[in-house]
């Protein structure tokens, strides 16, 4: 009897982790139906459509190692920051604590915010006007495909933002 239940105790787990594991590639993603994913993949919604020079190649590179680095203390600090948020829950503190846990949480996520757009804003400096309209254009193609239009969703357009910059 305990060989038997055992045994289905060991098919019953190996079933749960089959399934476990189809769950955990989410919908869709061996369907061949059309997501973002696949199409970023198939086309390229960003630099993946221009043609770049190998100096722009070289240079978003090094670029995206200096904005790894840049951020890799906050990113520790928000897996930290998360972490602490979870343990507070768990252990029923008030929501004052917690709260101060999330002010700071919240502060780290501006400054990566910054940082990603300076980054941003770096990739776009070395591209040309009609490399960037190409990533506009499909930017913009590729958010139709989540709001069913094809509207910018109110964001400003690049050449607004390179006047920002000016």
């Amino acid at each position: 009897m305990k060989k038997t239940l055992t045994v289905l105790l060991i098919m019953g787990f190996i079933a749960v982790s089959f399934a476990g594991v189809g769950f955990a590639q989410g919908p869709g993603m061996n369907s061949g139906g059309r997501n973002y994913t696949s199409q970023a993949k198939s086309t390229g919604v960003g630099y993946n459509l221009v043609e770049l020079t190998d100096s722009q190649t070289d240079k978003i590179a090094e670029f995206r190692d200096e904005f790894y680095n840049d951020t890799e203390e906050l990113r520790d600090e928000m897996r930290s920051l998360n972490r602490e948020i979870r343990d507070l829950e768990f252990r029923g503190v008030s929501n004052a604590e917690i709260g101060e846990v999330e002010d700071k949480l919240e502060e780290v996520l501006t400054e990566m915010d910054e940082k990603r757009i300076d980054h941003q804003e770096k990739l776009e400096s070395i591209l040309t006007d009609s490399q960037l309209e190409t990533i506009e254009e499909n930017r913009f193609e590729g958010q139709g495909q989540f709001n069913n239009s094809g509207k910018s969703n109110g964001r400003g357009s690049r050449n607004n933002r390179s006047n920002n910059r000016k």
